[in-house]
């Protein structure tokens, strides 16, 4: 069975099957997020929300066409990307790894009790692309993206929310 695109055209989001080539590539995501971890030698700018929150930009180190180490990246979800997406973007970026720890969400340093308020009350630790710009914080679209590619590195259920739409 192919990518349904009717669905996605129609929610903005989609579920992929249980993919073998996927799940290669998350298996070795996964180890080297947890060596990278437990390494310590991580970037304490990445850790926000009073510590809650590890944002982990560009975590894992893959190469412009997603490969990690000697995996692939590659899958149903990979492919159907590359075929209707493929020619507005010259290769993936590297990983994002977004890590929430116990007692997220809290408030910001830098955040006001309103905007951690609505970070808090709609699930979104941020919006993708949207940035709060000037004194007012007002938010403006400042960083376009013609998809955003969320892959869990964890077994969770139908409750848990690793990436809100």
């Amino acid at each position: 069975m192919g990518f349904d695109w009717k669905f996605f055209d129609r929610s903005s989001w989609a579920i992929i099957n249980e993919d073998q080539l996927m799940l290669d590539w998350v298996a070795n995501a996964k180890k080297i997020a947890k060596q990278k971890f437990n390494s310590n030698d991580l970037d304490e700018k990445q850790f926000r929300c009073g510590g809650t929150w590890f944002v982990g930009q560009n975590f894992l180190k893959n190469n412009l066409s997603g490969k990690l180490n000697n995996i692939a990246f590659d899958g149903l979800a990979v492919n159907s990307i590359l075929e209707r997406y493929g020619k507005y973007y010259k290769g993936w970026d590297e990983a994002q790894l977004s890590i929430c720890f116990e007692g997220y969400p809290r408030l910001s340093d830098s955040e006001t009790s309103k905007s951690f308020a609505y970070r808090k009350n709609n699930f979104g630790a941020h919006v993708d692309g949207i940035l709060p710009i000037g004194e007012s914080k007002r938010r403006y679209a400042q960083e376009w993206h013609a998809f955003i590619f969320g892959i869990p590195l964890v077994n969770f259920n139908e409750f848990a929310a690793p990436v809100v739409v």
